[in-house]
């Protein structure tokens, strides 16, 4: 917890420090068009999946959250090297809270290849943050990516 704190006294110092900047979080839940996703039933491909949670986890509580992620990435971006760059954004409810970019360390083949690495990078994080949330007594609702 300390390392939090730490990063908690970061920000209020930096506020402090300029005190034209304010934070501003939209707490409110975002609207997505269920018609635009696509039901898919994966317990035929993955009949023995299942989240790993620790016994000792507490009870969720408090308001139920929505994350959402967006993540794209540019084939072969950089002409020197042909890498490609990764972006990942993360939002709990309306408000921005984790966010990547970093050009990839391989070079890929095609479009499918730079995407998927974005996306893996991206359920990392999503997984990260979920297991955070959940510690800090924090329901997740649903993640939309």
């Amino acid at each position: 917890m300390e390392g939090h704190l730490d990063q908690a006294f970061h920000i209020l110092a930096y506020l402090k420090a300029h005190d034209q900047s304010t934070m501003v979080f939209d707490d409110s839940y975002p609207t997505f068009d269920n018609a635009r996703f696509k039901e898919c039933d994966w317990l035929e491909l993955y009949p023995d999946a299942s989240e790993v949670l620790p016994d000792w986890m507490p009870e969720a509580g408090g308001k139920w959250v929505v994350m959402s992620c967006f993540v794209d990435a540019d084939h072969a971006g950089c002409c020197g090297t042909r890498c490609s760059h990764s972006g990942v954004t993360i939002y709990v409810n309306r408000a921005p809270i984790l966010w990547y970019s970093k050009q990839q360390n391989t070079v890929e083949a095609s479009t499918y290849g730079s995407k998927m690495l974005a996306m893996r990078i991206a359920i990392e994080m999503i997984e990260g943050l979920c297991y955070k949330l959940c510690m800090f007594v924090v329901p997740v609702e649903m993640v939309w990516c």
